[in-house]
């Protein structure tokens, strides 16, 4: 199914008000996250604010921040060139149509 523009532009302008997020994620991590990628930073939470969060209530942050905390997974890499921790997706092999839109003519 190819992208129309006409419908991309109004999801793009719903922010972060139009991502989905999986039910994996609990409605409390979603919303910080939606308050957490506001537009401006003013009304953002402060680090101060975020610390009081229930989400984050056995969060060490003073581990945290001396960067002494284990992370939760350590993956196994087999050389600098190794890939098997990424998930493997088909070559696209379609050449993309011709774009005469002139989106970027004064680019």
């Amino acid at each position: 199914n190819k992208a129309n523009p006409a419908q991309v532009y109004p999801e793009i302008l719903k922010g972060i008000r139009g991502v989905y997020f999986p039910s994996c994620i609990t409605a409390s991590a979603s919303e910080i996250i939606r308050r957490c990628c506001r537009l401006s930073p003013s009304q953002r939470p402060s680090l101060r604010i975020l610390k009081h969060y229930i989400w984050f209530a056995g969060l060490d942050w003073v581990r945290l921040a001396d960067r002494s905390i284990p992370p939760p997974t350590v993956p196994r890499i087999a050389s600098s060139v190794d890939s098997s921790n990424f998930d493997k997706y088909k070559l696209d092999l379609d050449e993309p149509e011709e774009d005469f839109s002139e989106w970027a003519a004064n680019f």
